[in-house]
């Protein structure tokens, strides 16, 4: 089984994904036996690896797709080879097991999510993934761009508080954040371009 998380911390759906949105500075992938359990086998190759605070799903995904076919080949040359694969047992008390995430499960928690929070859950949702998104006036609108902010601004959870030149400055639980590109019905649109001051955010539609 090819397993794009780290192991055992990710077992389970959506791993990719999982690390982003944990803001994890630390991700892995794993070539493991299949078993009876999710992701328990032994693992049979691992590599793990530090990212930056801008490194999306499309970058762990295209990353993913030159690593596994290599060692894949590794692990084949080892059967024709020897007919041995070397594998180690996973550390049982370090296993979390994530379950698998839906379109929905991207809304957007003003009021209850940091300004991190919401920047890496974009990230992590970023397309072809479903997106991080939010409502304003009935329209779906998709995060697609955001910034963390050096000066710190406190408003209204989920209030736009300014305008300005790089996109809309919007407050989070903690204190705001930049939004600078949106998707609204598949369209790419700058935020500056879509929003005003004092324009509000919900969690549902209303």
């Amino acid at each position: 089984n090819c397993h794009g998380g780290k192991l055992p911390e990710y077992r389970g759906a959506a791993p990719i994904n999982w690390q982003l949105i944990n803001g994890e500075s630390e991700v892995g992938f794993s070539i493991l036996y299949a078993d009876k359990g999710i992701d328990t086998g032994r693992l049979i190759r691992t590599t793990r690896f530090t990212i930056d605070f801008k490194t999306d799903a499309n970058d762990l995904v295209y990353k993913s797709l030159s690593w596994f076919p290599k060692n894949l080949l590794h692990v084949i040359d080892q059967l024709e080879g020897s007919g041995k694969i070397i594998s180690k047992e996973q550390i049982e008390k370090d296993a979390k097991h994530y379950t698998r995430r839906y379109p929905e499960d991207g809304l957007v928690d003003w009021k209850n999510s940091t300004d991190i929070e919401i920047y890496n859950l974009t990230r992590a949702l970023v397309k072809p993934y479903p997106g991080a998104y939010t409502y304003n006036k009935n329209n779906k609108v998709v995060l697609n761009k955001l910034e963390i902010l050096d000066k710190t601004y406190i408003g209204v959870a989920g209030r736009i508080s300014m305008v300005n030149k790089e996109g809309v400055i919007v407050s989070c639980k903690n204190r705001s954040i930049l939004i600078k590109d949106i998707l609204v019905k598949n369209k790419e649109i700058k935020a500056n371009e879509y929003f005003k001051t004092g324009d509000l955010f919900k969690n549902e539609i209303y």
